[in-house]
């Protein structure tokens, strides 16, 4: 092996590699997979309440009694971590209301009204 020369410069050739993420979730992926499990729990409660509370309203205000329960969980999942309050409102609004209405549809569909 060649003696290194005490004046030379280090090799720059190397490339650093990026720095790593941290392992596990971020404070706003929690927020949004506590929507995605909230909005199968209410729409499956939305479908079984469906006999017993008045139409078209019943599915819907246990869709918002939900949704605003959600926000009470995304609190209490991430506290002051979050850089703004609006950001607990609508992280995963969209597919919280997707995920209601395809469930709340597939029980009514499948499972209260077989064909």
């Amino acid at each position: 092996m060649p003696a290194k020369d005490p004046n030379s410069k280090p090799d720059k050739s190397k490339k650093k590699s990026p720095p790593q993420k941290p392992v596990g979730m971020v404070p706003l992926d929690k927020v949004y997979w506590a929507r995605c499990a909230m909005a199968v729990v209410a729409g499956l409660v939305a479908g079984t309440t469906l006999k017993n509370l008045p139409q078209p309203t019943g599915g819907l205000s246990v869709l918002i009694v939900f949704y605003f329960f959600s926000v009470l969980v995304a609190r209490a999942l991430v506290g002051e971590t979050v850089g703004t309050e609006r950001q607990l409102y609508t992280q995963g609004v969209g597919t919280f209301l997707l995920l209601w209405f395809m469930v709340f549809s597939l029980y009514t569909t499948l499972i209260l009204y077989p064909a």
